[in-house]
Order: C-alpha cells, then structure tokens, then sequence
C-alpha cells in the first residue's frame, strides 16, 4: 500500500495492517499452487514499496523472501517493486535481501521494478518519486554491479500533459536509458526492463478530482 503515489487510490482505501504470520500464511498459500511453483517467475506485488518498513517490515520480508529460497532452484527470477530512492538512501536493505535469496544451490535471480514514470525531473518530483534523473544512471550501475535487474515503469501522459507531449516523453525517456545501459556495456542478460502504462483515474485519487485531466487515448497507447 504505497503511501507515496500522487495517483494510487491503494493506500488511502485498502491501507491496513498486516503482521509478519499473515504475510507468511500468504506466502505458503501460493507454494501450494501449481502454477506458483511451475512459473520461472515469482512476483511479490505490494502495491508499493517491498523495502518500506512502513509497507513491509524487516521481519516480514525475511520471511518471505526465505521461504521463496527453500521453495525454489537457483534460476527462479523474483521480482518486487520499490522506489528508486530505495538503493540511493539505504542500499544494504537490496544486499540483506540477496543474502535471504541466497543458500547452498546459489542466489535466486532478484529483478526489481521502479516507477520511473518520465526521465523529466519536475515532473517527478511533482509525483513525489524522491530522486532526480540525473542520478538514474548511478541507480542502474549499482544494481547491476549487485546482478540485480532493473525494472522501469514508463508512465503514459502524467498529469498536464497533452497526448502528443506524453508520447514525446514516453519515447525520450526508452531512449535515455537505451543509451545508458548501451554506455555501461550492460550484459544482455542484465539490461533493464521496460514496461509502459497509461496513466488511469483510482477513486479517491487526486487526478479525478482534476475536472481537466483525461487518460491517454487508445492511439498514444498503441
């Protein structure tokens, strides 16, 4: 439940607490499926931040991120989302949890996923995202130097902005970090992941109490 999304209605309507059992009773749940133990890939979706204290606690994520070692071989790709800020202020929480995703058989393939949004600093500060482009970069060699994935959220027309501007925005910033990765020879198997979404209205948000805005047009999406 992010408590720092400008445009997600999680937080304020869904927000509670959850304990550390709780979060472990889910975690056995989806290990009892066939299709969490057949996929190559486990995601742990929070709507949020996966190394917020807030959002998860320490012990929560030991936990969670434990049984998914016991239960998984060494090519099993976890994903969970974070802000960028996250390895910026505190990089030892994305160490700590390579080590719960580490044992005899090797480290599990950790890939994270980040809301870039637009490589426009006053735009994202704006969306109260908590770090400027210009540091984006350092932010991918740093994961990558830890075989860590990045993940980048590329979001189609932000708030003000026309469909013809979102496009511009959306194609400027694929290209900015094409080059960065292409800049620091990132491996193939290491570059980042890109995934585009169009900006949506949740009730209770600020956006749809923005008698202006409306969501981008099927065109700029496709």
């Amino acid at each position: 439940n992010c408590k720092f999304c400008v445009l997600s209605e999680y937080y304020s309507t869904y927000g509670r607490s959850v304990s550390p059992e709780q979060f472990e009773k889910q975690i056995d749940f989806a290990f009892s499926t066939e299709e969490v133990k057949s996929s190559p890939v486990v995601e742990i979706f929070n709507a949020g931040s996966f190394f917020d204290d807030h959002e998860i606690p320490s012990e929560s994520r030991e936990r969670i991120l434990r049984k998914i070692t016991s239960e998984t071989p060494p090519d099993k790709i976890i994903m969970v989302e974070a802000k960028l800020s996250d390895l910026i202020n505190q990089p030892e929480k994305i160490d700590q949890a390579l080590a719960w995703l580490t044992d005899e058989k090797g480290t599990r393939n950790l890939e994270i996923g980040f809301g870039l949004e637009v490589m426009d600093t006053d735009v994202n500060v704006a969306m109260n995202k908590g770090i400027s482009v210009n540091r984006l970069e350092q932010v991918i060699s740093d994961l990558v130097k830890r075989q860590v994935r990045p993940m980048f959220y590329i979001l189609v027309k932000p708030d003000l902005m026309s469909d013809e501007m979102a496009i511009e925005h959306a194609v400027e910033s694929i290209k900015n970090i094409a080059r960065i990765a292409k800049k620091n020879k990132i491996p193939y198997d290491q570059k980042p992941h890109l995934s585009l979404s169009g900006t949506k209205l949740y009730v209770g948000s600020i956006l749809q109490a923005h008698p202006g805005f409306k969501t981008p047009s099927l065109w700029s999406i496709g």
